[in-house]
């Protein structure tokens, strides 16, 4: 087995050429890549109205204190985040937008549009684009579901009317380093060459005799 100090000496200038050159094609494929845009958006529901008030047995009225129309705005907020990890949500907005369909499994079309509910009823959306129009199309198209089921939502509901207030849509691009990215493929190259250099060393030495031998007595 060749010690491993003068078997690196020997591939260590191949190995950094190959690095270098991992490095450089990562770097160039980065930099030709359209990384694509984030898209962020709130969405806030007011507390809800109440239809028709509710009557005590006395016949007098019933009303909600605000607590508890915050915890139904509260509630119906969460409702907001189920939508929004509904595979049926992510095609109609989609197709709402006019934007082909991604292809995708179930799975994954589950997390097109992350929901993180904040304190009290306001959810934070956030999702990906491939360009500034589509990502400001797609927010435009989850507002718009987003209303129209709430309107279908309050429909079926007997006393209570939600509403969904959204913020504009901030879109920003993707920020991607081809330098930091190529650095670090070409580190990654030859820790991985050194590794395969050794290992084939390894491989290829014949048994030690003397390691498994018995001695003749």
């Amino acid at each position: 087995m060749t010690p491993a100090v003068l078997l690196l000496r020997r591939t260590f200038g191949t190995l950094v050429l190959l690095s270098v050159a991992a490095g450089v094609t990562t770097g160039f494929v980065s930099a030709r890549k359209n990384p694509g845009v984030d898209v962020a958006l709130t969405l806030t529901v007011p507390l809800p109205t109440r239809q028709a008030p509710q009557r005590d047995r006395s016949g007098g009225n019933v009303g909600e204190t605000t607590f508890e129309a915050l915890q139904s705005a509260e509630l119906f907020a969460e409702t907001l985040s189920g939508w929004l990890s509904s595979p049926d949500f992510v095609a109609a907005v989609y197709q709402r937008a006019g934007l082909k369909f991604p292809r995708a499994t179930v799975r994954r079309l589950s997390r097109a549009f992350t929901a993180v509910k904040r304190g009290g009823p306001v959810a934070d959306v956030h999702f990906h684009a491939p360009s500034a129009a589509d990502g400001q199309a797609l927010a435009r198209a989850v507002i718009t579901e987003i209303q129209e089921r709430t309107t279908a939502f309050n429909a079926a509901a007997e006393d209570l009317t939600f509403r969904v207030t959204a913020s504009d849509p901030l879109v920003a691009p993707v920020l991607v380093s081809p330098l930091l990215r190529g650095v670090v493929a070409g580190i990654v190259a030859l820790v991985i060459g050194i590794n395969l250099v050794l290992l084939n060393d390894f491989l290829r030495s014949p048994p030690d005799a003397s390691a498994g031998g018995t001695t003749a007595s």
